[in-house]
């Protein structure tokens, strides 16, 4: 037991000395004491106690609300300091020449996480695999073998995985086709997805009294409240994804010119949006209200210590949090396509919006069309 207190003594100082608030401290010593008395109970060495199973057991008895986050990070600082080793991460199985320089040409150019890049490795190792077993040369690809493989490979897997798998392909077979060369035909243009009829359904997006009610709902009198209107206001005003307006940075923001230039999107397509008066005033407001001060570069950030960058979830969180106590309807991303309703209003271009919007091709952008009837009609014979 004695080398169990001590090492959750020194857990302890270490989340003190990172400026974790006292409350979040006291949270972990209270579970950590239940920890202990866990141990005891079942008269277990102290070395032994901290083994990923025996915390594991703990988990499976305890019934404390906020137990499993607590032991999560605990186990975390475990392996960090080297208390408990980690264990070893497998070696990716190499691929041929041509799939690694792709892979790492993704790897440079893309923002992803290392979990991605494991991913497309594996999707590209079934790929391979299936080559090699029938003999297959990429040289040689036609698109009916890539429609086979495609059929071999998504037959039991969910829509949107199938997606993803096709998306990994054609990212591949692009490369093949523009950087190096190995096939002659664009085989990445030829793969087709089967029809989502679910996709005549029209986007759901917020009308104006709604939009007056989204925001005469601030709750303007708590930190949390400012930087949630704040997320609100960028959200219908730019269109942005929630993991977008959390990467935001204060160097992105200009105020003296009213313009939020965002450089890194999905797809790769910067923009640079100008802020009506009032979203100047609601990011000031959280700036100098409630943003802490020495926070980092993000502009949204943790409220309490140790003030990390906020996540895409978080921001998606809040709005849905605003809207639920203004009692609008919907998700957050019905105030992206709230304003892609409204630049097709003012009169934008199919083109426009897609640029604003940040789609990678025109198809995505399509679905708006569907919005409002006499306006589709309108920009279907514009452009």
């Amino acid at each position: 037991m004695k080398y169990l207190r001590q090492l959750t003594d020194e857990y302890l100082m270490f989340m003190i000395e990172k400026g974790f608030s006292d409350r979040t401290v006291g949270t972990h010593e209270w579970i950590l004491r239940h920890f202990k008395t866990f141990v005891a109970d079942l008269g277990m060495p102290g070395k032994k106690a901290v083994l990923p199973e025996n915390r594991a057991a703990f988990l499976d008895r305890c019934k404390l609300t906020k137990a499993h986050g607590v032991m999560f990070k605990f186990s975390g600082w475990l392996k960090e300091t080297g208390v408990v080793e980690k264990p070893p991460r497998a070696k990716p199985v190499p691929l041929p020449d041509v799939f690694e320089r792709y892979v790492e040409r993704f790897r440079k150019t893309r923002s992803v996480k290392d979990s991605r890049i494991i991913q497309i490795r594996k999707e590209l190792g079934r790929f391979d695999a299936w080559l090699k077993d029938r003999n297959i040369r990429l040289r040689e690809l036609k698109i009916g073998q890539i429609d086979e493989f495609l059929q071999f490979r998504t037959r039991d897997l969910a829509p949107s995985t199938c997606s993803d798998v096709r998306g990994i392909l054609k990212g591949f077979l692009g490369y093949l086709h523009i950087e190096e060369r190995v096939i002659r035909r664009d085989l990445a243009s030829m793969i087709v997805a089967a029809p989502v009829f679910a996709y005549e359904n029209p986007p759901k997006f917020l009308r104006k009294h709604e939009i007056r009610k989204l925001f005469g709902a601030a709750d303007l009198g708590s930190n949390e409240g400012l930087r949630a209107h704040a997320m609100t206001r960028l959200a219908y005003t730019t269109g942005l994804r929630p993991s977008e307006i959390a990467r935001i940075r204060m160097a992105d923001l200009s105020f003296e010119k009213g313009e939020l230039t965002v450089p890194e999107r999905k797809g790769n397509n910067p923009v640079r949006f100008p802020l009506p008066e009032e979203i100047v005033k609601a990011v000031a407001a959280y700036v100098i209200g409630a943003r802490p001060e020495k926070a980092g570069r993000n502009l949204f950030v943790s409220l309490s210590p140790p003030h990390n960058p906020v996540t895409g979830g978080l921001v998606s969180d809040a709005i849905s949090k605003v809207m639920r106590k203004a009692e609008v309807p919907g998700t957050p991303y019905w105030l992206r396509h709230t304003y892609a309703q409204n630049l097709l209003e003012s009169g934008a271009s199919i083109f426009e919006i897609r640029e604003m919007l940040g789609h990678d091709c025109i198809k995505a952008t399509k679905r708006y069309l569907h919005i409002h009837i006499k306006l589709m009609r309108e920009v279907l014979f514009d452009d």
